[in-house]
């Protein structure tokens, strides 16, 4: 564990930062962290996801570019009908927001079919997968966000 992300007010963030950075430097030597791996803002991207923090509590989502590019790889594989396995491997992993605990696991089950497609042989997208893809684009183009209230 050496990366650390944090949404908060900047002189938290920046505070916090720091602190993880001493500690992780004292117990490993002082090369054990990188600096790109110390990350602090509001709004944060955090492995794809926005996080921003108010008054009212925190809110997180889907970037807008990674959404975008996910779409278009949704939109090919849909119009072709074929998923390798090394692109469904890719895929699930992008996906994988929806299935974490944030998103209350909204797409779990929609992400069985594409961990499916990872071991076949052929690329071919069958009736199950199908369906999973176009109910994320769907989901995706929705610009889904969860809100946390900090009450």
């Amino acid at each position: 564990m050496d990366d650390f992300f944090t949404a908060d007010r900047s002189e938290c963030a920046a505070h916090a930062k720091r602190t993880f950075a001493r500690l992780v430097k004292c117990l490993m030597g002082e090369t054990a962290i990188a600096e790109h791996k110390l990350m602090h803002g509001n709004p944060l991207e955090i492995l794809g996801i926005m996080v921003a923090l108010d008054l009212a509590g925190v809110t997180f989502g889907p970037e807008d570019e990674k959404i975008e590019k996910w779409c278009e790889q949704l939109e090919r594989s849909i119009g072709t009908k074929t998923l390798n396995g090394g692109d469904a491997s890719s895929l699930a992993g992008r996906l994988s927001f929806g299935a974490q605990r944030i998103f209350r696991r909204m797409g779990r089950a929609m992400l069985m079919p594409i961990f499916k497609q990872i071991r076949k042989r052929t690329g071919d997208v069958d009736d199950e997968l199908l369906k999973a893809l176009k109910w994320w684009l769907q989901v995706l183009r929705e610009v889904i966000c969860e809100n946390r209230s900090t009450n």
